[in-house]
């Protein structure tokens, strides 16, 4: 009998991959100068905060927080973000949405849908002693009538990055052939970032529920002036504006930012130099 043979021509095209390289490249840069500008601003904020409480108008409450009445988000965290602590002294939460408006170029984004910051009543143990902090001094405020408020955005508050970030619903599907390829997720090499997709014009990436919980026990830096009273020393601000709040040391948390940027870089110029190489060999 005789036999069939059957062949395809089966091409693979590599631009693809080319592509992919220099855009997690650029997307790492990115990411390498947000943190190196966070790192600047800690860096600043901590030498401005040095010259007030030289010359006594202000100083740094620093030492971890002790919870007397915990912090209640005003939008319920879904089941997933269940396993936070629920002493929390501050709990800052958003909801960041892609939209794509149909028929026009270009004119894909994600923002900030909602967003809140719940704060408790807590004390900060600093220099061997419980100082109050008052509540009533963190008020967030929203930049306009049409602009939601988002506390990792907020000039006054330094959070870092969120510690809970659910989808609310399935991912579309490049995300999920990008999860399946292990290039993002909770196992990615790139981890999970905010990616938006459009079918027709029309997103299909699900919204983002994004928080962050200054818990029980946590590390926390606050700008203010302390002021003796009956019941204690309270932690007041030194200004009319709100305070400076930083989740950690300062010193810490601009190690960290530093850190981050340089890994970032490192991680920019590998990808950005193997997407442009790799065609030459080929």
């Amino acid at each position: 009998m005789d036999s069939i043979g059957v062949s395809f021509d089966v091409s693979f095209d590599p631009t693809f991959v080319y592509l992919l390289l220099v855009l997690f490249g650029a997307a790492s840069l990115y990411q390498a100068f947000k943190a190196f500008r966070r790192y600047r601003s800690i860096r600043g904020a901590a030498a401005t905060l040095d010259r007030e409480r030289a010359s006594g108008d202000a100083t740094i409450v620093s030492g971890p927080v002790s919870v007397l009445e915990s912090a209640t988000p005003e939008r319920e965290p879904p089941e997933a973000v269940s396993a936070v602590d629920h002493r929390s002294a501050l709990f800052a939460w958003r909801i960041r949405r892609h939209s794509s408006s149909p028929g026009r170029r270009g004119s894909s984004t994600t923002e900030t849908a909602e967003g809140g910051l719940a704060v408790g009543e807590f004390d900060v143990r600093h220099e061997g002693r419980y100082v109050r902090f008052d509540e009533d001094a963190l008020a967030p405020e929203s930049e306009g009538p049409n602009k939601p408020y988002d506390p990792f955005d907020d000039p006054a508050l330094d959070l870092g990055d969120p510690t809970a970030d659910v989808r609310l619903g399935e991912p579309d599907p490049v995300t999920k052939a990008l999860e399946r390829l292990r290039l993002i997720g909770d196992r990615g090499l790139f981890g999970d970032p905010e990616l938006g997709f459009s079918v027709g014009g029309n997103s299909v990436t699900p919204d983002r529920y994004q928080a962050f919980v200054v818990g029980n026990g946590d590390e926390l830096s606050i700008e203010g002036t302390v002021r003796e009273t009956r019941d204690g020393p309270v932690l007041e601000p030194a200004t009319e504006t709100t305070p400076t709040v930083v989740a950690s040391e300062l010193g810490e948390r601009g190690s960290k930012y530093r850190s981050t940027a340089i890994r970032h870089a490192v991680h920019a110029v590998v990808l950005i130099a193997l997407g442009l190489w790799l065609p030459s060999l080929f």
